[in-house]
């Protein structure tokens, strides 16, 4: 019942390379994807570390130089 309510996410591009078994499964074309990630500001799948469709139906992408280490402070 929970899987109803709030069903998994799925990896649909992983390290710059999309998960075409998943992209199927969702019925999602290469076009509505990059369309999804251009949203984002992402324009290449090359820039892309892990894009999942959310349960609600959302895309949400990491990027590649998407880290902690990279989002710390310089000057602390």
């Amino acid at each position: 019942m929970a899987s109803l309510l709030h069903p998994d996410s799925r990896v649909v591009v992983h390290e710059g390379a999309p998960v075409e078994a998943e992209l199927r499964r969702e019925w999602i074309t290469r076009e509505e994807l990059m369309s999804a990630l251009r949203d984002q500001g992402i324009w290449e799948l090359a820039q892309v570390r892990e894009a999942r469709l959310e349960g609600n139906g959302r895309l949400t992408a990491t990027g590649r130089d998407a880290h902690p280490a990279a989002q710390e402070d310089p000057a602390v």
